[in-house]
């Protein structure tokens, strides 16, 4: 078993340190089962108390069997489930806790048009988190951001330009971002949320 570092997206300039698991099967045959299991332990300290997860109940290709459980304990937890009756997933109160499973059998391969966005959902899912609604996930992003400081960096001395209107204003914008604006993403952790120069975004230009 080796762990690998690809860094697909380095062409991009973006440095996120996902790691990948890869293991060999000897003399694997078709008709075998593969049985596997993992444990994920840490998260990302930027999420704070909130937690988001989201399973895949159907794949490419045929599957025996899946079975998801999720155990929140004292912390109130809300799904969705989509593509599947309601009575799929099984809640079970335990003491404090609450116990949620969901066991499929015999999955049949699901397809799916070629070139479907990729914010289409084409399988049934299940979502859990800890997010009582939209407003209580915009206050936390707002923590992130609201010590940024106000600064003059450029881009707003050219919207108060009054000589550049309508497509002259949009090209000028468009070279100032292209031409002023550096950017690598170092996408680990934390990182991969909170913006690097949150106090400063002007070491975000060439030149000032």
């Amino acid at each position: 078993m080796k762990v690998i570092q690809q860094e697909q997206e380095l062409g991009h300039e973006i440095y996120n340190g996902e790691k990948t698991v890869l293991y060999f099967l000897k003399d694997l045959r078709v008709g075998d089962t593969i049985e596997y299991s993992y444990t994920i332990k840490g998260r990302n300290p930027a999420l704070k108390k909130l937690h988001a997860s989201t399973y895949r109940l159907a794949w490419s290709v045929p599957v025996a069997e899946q079975h998801i459980r999720l155990l929140a304990k004292d912390t109130p937890v809300y799904h969705k489930l989509t593509g599947l009756g309601k009575h799929a997933l099984k809640i079970t109160n335990i003491a404090h806790d609450t116990e949620y499973t969901l066991h499929q059998h015999n999955l049949i391969a699901s397809t799916y048009e070629d070139s479907t966005p990729n914010w289409y959902l084409a399988y049934p899912t299940l979502a859990f988190t800890t997010a009582q609604d939209w407003r209580e996930i915009i206050d936390w992003g707002i923590q992130i951001y609201d010590d940024v400081e106000k600064k003059e960096i450029g881009i707003t001395s050219l919207l108060q330009n009054k000589d550049l209107t309508g497509d002259e204003l949009i090209l000028s914008i468009i070279r100032f971002v292209q031409d002023e604006i550096r950017y690598l993403g170092i996408e680990v952790g934390a990182g991969s949320l909170i913006p690097h120069t949150r106090r400063d975004p002007s070491k975000a230009l060439w030149r000032l």
